[in-house]
């Protein structure tokens, strides 16, 4: 009697593309048009701000004028309504001007081009065998968080090696600090994949090396 032998396992099963190429450039397109709403949103924040920012200056000076007159008219150590009306007025527009200065100079809204190019240099480079799962890009790019899977960890360094050499990324660090295989599925089959997390280096850690 012949006894037949499985030799078949679940895990030299071809995989299933779970993303065609399709589905790819469909969230690829919604991406872009996402971050060119986003950004034109903010540079109309931008365009308000500095137009407030030239009002405000605009009255500062005004009520910097009526305070030297309102002085010379009534002298310095003369007090009156109208005088402290002037200085009231004089402090609010202060406060204003500066908490708009505040947000321009905090650099809120300094990555005018938006995030698009760092889209751009993660397509271009893809790597088959890689598909990034997340992503957390901070301000203007200064700090950026990527995360992924592979069925390959071998590619992962050569994907970082490419990602730096995009325009882009000039002067970025990467560095990967996460590499892990997730837990075996039910029936003790293995994934056929690892899941890696890296970021760029900060200022404080290129301190410390």
């Amino acid at each position: 009697m012949m006894q037949q032998i499985n030799l078949y396992r679940p895990i030299f099963r071809r995989q299933e593309k779970k993303f065609s190429a399709l589905a790819m450039l469909q969230a690829g397109a919604a991406i872009a048009i996402g971050i060119a709403i986003i950004y034109g949103l903010l540079w109309w924040q931008v365009r308000d701000l500095r137009q407030e920012l030239r009002q405000t200056d605009a009255r500062l000076a005004a009520s910097t004028k009526r305070l030297d007159d309102a002085t010379r008219q009534f002298g310095p150590g003369a007090k009156s309504k109208l005088l402290e009306d002037q200085v009231a007025d004089l402090e609010k527009q202060i406060a204003a001007r500066l908490r708009v200065r505040d947000l321009l100079g905090r650099g809120l809204f300094s990555n005018t081009t938006g995030y698009s190019d760092f889209f751009v240099a993660f397509a271009r480079q893809h790597i088959s065998g890689i598909w990034l799962t997340g992503f957390d890009i901070t301000g203007a790019g200064e700090n950026m968080r990527l995360q992924g899977r592979t069925n390959d960890p071998a590619l992962v360094p050569r994907y970082v090696q490419r990602l730096s050499a995009e325009q882009a990324l000039a002067g970025k660090e990467f560095q990967v600090f996460t590499l892990s295989r997730p837990p075996e599925k039910d029936g003790g089959a293995a994934v056929p994949y690892v899941d890696f997390l890296f970021r760029t280096a900060s200022a404080k850690d290129a301190g410390k090396s």
